[in-house]
């Protein structure tokens, strides 16, 4: 699966990266991972790293299932680190309908922009003030 879900209580922020060709199964793999996280970390801010990702060959439909899930697209900061035009495409699909459901959705060219975006320190474990 070209997606992985991690989470990091220290940060409160769940990780989830993609590479590769991302497609519809990989997302609904993924919303079962992020259904198994215990409610708490719901509330964590959410950082999608799709920088190594080639392609996302997902359905408008599923971008705006995707969007409107309280599960996947909870409202909480989400920073989505995206360079290749390709999955850009999708990606600006994404946001728009995100920011159609009142979501804090923002797409930058790298980790160091998100971070800094979301207030996370890196390396130290702990969110900045």
């Amino acid at each position: 699966m070209p997606l992985v879900v991690k989470i990091d209580g220290g940060q409160r922020v769940i990780t989830t990266r993609g590479w590769g060709d991302i497609s519809e199964s990989d997302l609904k793999q993924t919303h079962e991972q992020l259904a198994s996280v215990p409610a708490r970390d719901l509330s964590f801010s959410r950082l999608c790293d799709l920088s190594a990702a080639t392609s996302v060959s997902v359905s408008d439909e599923m971008l705006e299932q995707w969007a409107s899930d309280p599960i996947a697209t909870p409202p909480v900061p989400h920073a989505v680190i995206c360079t290749s035009p390709l999955v850009m495409k999708q990606v600006l699909k994404y946001v728009s309908s995100a920011r159609r459901h009142l979501h804090d959705v923002s797409v930058f060219p790298n980790y160091q922009a998100a971070a800094k975006w979301m207030h996370l320190e890196r390396g130290t474990g702990r969110s900045a003030a």
